[in-house]
Parts: C-alpha cells; sequence; structure tokens
C-alpha cells in the first residue's frame, strides 16, 4: 500500500470513529438552578383572574414548584430546550382539586430575574395561563 492509500484509510478510519462516537460537547453551567419566588397572576376559563405565590426549584433535570392559595405543589420534568427557553411537565402532587395538571412550564433567565410562564394546552383547561417574574431566593 502507498502512502496516498494510507493516508486517505486513516482519514476515513478517523471519519467513521467520529460519526459513531457521540458529540461530548461542553454545556454552558446552568444559571436557573436553585430556588426562586415570586407572584403569579393566573387567567383561566375555569376562575377569576387571580394572583398568588409561589416558590420554584430547579435542579437541570427538573424541579418542585409550592403555590401559595390554592395550597398546590408540583413536580416538573424537562422537556426541551427552545432557544433560551427551558421547557418542564407540571405534574400536580398536592392540591389536585385546585391546580390543573399537566401544564407546560416555560423559563428564560433575564439578568437576575427568572421569566416564567405555565400554559394549559393538552389538560382539563386548555385556557389557562399564568406569567410571574421570579427573583433569585439568597441565601444568607
Amino acid at each position: 500500500m502507498n502512502r496516498e492509500a494510507s493516508a486517505r484509510m486513516a482519514v476515513a478510519l478517523v471519519l467513521a470513529m467520529l460519526a459513531v462516537v457521540p458529540a461530548t460537547a461542553q454545556r454552558a453551567p446552568d444559571r436557573t438552578i436553585g430556588t426562586w419566588f415570586g407572584t403569579v397572576l393566573e387567567v383561566s376559563g375555569r376562575a377569576e383572574p387571580h394572583a398568588h405565590g409561589m416558590t420554584m426549584t430547579l435542579d437541570g433535570a427538573g424541579g418542585r414548584i409550592d403555590y401559595v392559595n390554592p395550597d398546590c405543589a408540583a413536580t416538573l420534568t424537562r422537556l426541551a430546550t427552545v432557544g433560551d427557553v427551558v421547557e418542564y411537565r407540571e405534574t400536580i402532587v398536592r392540591g389536585a382539586d385546585f391546580c390543573v395538571d399537566g401544564g407546560t412550564v416555560g423559563v428564560r433567565l433575564k439578568g437576575d430575574l427568572l421569566l416564567w410562564y405555565r400554559t394549559g394546552e393538552n389538560t382539563a383547561d386548555p385556557h389557562v395561563a399564568a406569567s410571574p417574574v421570579l427573583a433569585r431566593v439568597r441565601r444568607k
């Protein structure tokens, strides 16, 4: 085998290896990880618009939300990242009589604030929508 053939074989081998081995690019740190709080304004087809407090803790793969008045809690499972918005599926674990189960929650970091939304698409109340701006809980 001549040098040219050896070089082509080596290049082909490297390209084949790159096609099989998954990319291991470094991900930027998820700055949304932590505990956030704020007041939600919720609009629904089931009730009058109302505001209530919430605390949300994110860990990268998911998280938890605790709502105040109504007293509900939910787990979050990460669904997708679309641009700079991370979306989660919300599963109600406390207060299912008062809160809509299965909504989509999206978060986007804007400076030191977390922009947040929840929609009711594919739920029992598809017209529900909520939107607060959350601040990070600072540990002393």
